[in-house]
């Protein structure tokens, strides 16, 4: 009767540690997932609400992002950028995350005159005209002159989609 595989899988069953253990896997698993969230949101991918109209109309006032640490920068991306603001009050430096879309990379030289923004990018020899597609009519250059600019080295130039808007 000891041949018999049934008793062989009774006995199996029957043995308390396995249960134990099969917790233990169950537990690691889930610590494991929890971990990986928890770096993957806190490390890499950052989570932002949108306070204030100047990036309208592409994003407004309420919106979430979840801000990509790891990606490169590309001409006319989003970004969230860390920015030293004067508190006047407390005469201290307060810093503050600010929404901008990137206009110029490192090498560019930009130049604004009659409402149209120009960019000659590193290596150019010619400006062009900077295609502006999420730019309302009246959020444009208008009005503003930049005289040429030459980009630096590790420096990334940004701007508001709502410039009329813009409190910075």
């Amino acid at each position: 009767m000891q041949d018999n595989p049934y008793f062989e899988q009774v006995a199996e069953r029957r043995d308390p540690q396995r249960e134990v253990r099969s917790t233990a896997r169950f537990l690691a698993v889930i610590v494991a997932i929890v971990l990986c969230v928890a770096i993957l949101f806190t490390q890499i991918f950052l989570g932002v609400q949108v306070i204030g109209s100047s990036m309208e109309p592409t994003l407004y006032e309420g919106d979430y992002l979840f801000v990509d640490t790891t990606a490169s920068i590309h001409r006319g991306d989003i970004v969230v950028v860390e920015a030293d603001m004067q508190d006047n009050i407390h005469d201290e430096t307060v810093y503050e995350w600010i929404i901008k879309r990137v206009i110029g990379l490192p090498g560019d030289t930009l130049y604004a005159q009659n409402g149209i923004l120009y960019r000659r990018e590193d290596g150019e020899a010619e400006f062009s005209v900077v295609e502006e597609p999420y730019l309302d009519e009246a959020d444009g250059w208008r009005g503003r002159f930049i005289c040429a600019a030459i980009i630096a080295a590790s420096v990334w130039t940004v701007v508001n989609s709502a410039r009329s808007r813009s409190r910075r």
